[in-house]
């Protein structure tokens, strides 16, 4: 059965994915550019997250 969370911003978003996502699960970030939703995408890739706290900030590392 799917969990389901309501979270407050993109950075406990990717946590909270982190912990729910699996070795071969497809996942589909879907969301306006205005909401930065890639930085969900970035973080569950492994990738660094550009811009936590908005359109100007330095890149910073996923959150732990």
């Amino acid at each position: 059965m799917p969990t389901v969370g309501w979270v407050a911003d993109n950075a406990t978003a990717a946590t909270f994915l982190q912990d729910q996502v699996r070795s071969g699960d497809i996942v589909l970030v879907k969301g306006s550019r205005s909401g930065m939703h890639w930085q969900i995408a970035e973080a569950l890739a492994g990738q660094d997250v550009t811009a936590w706290g908005g359109w100007n900030d330095k890149k910073e590392n996923t959150p732990t």
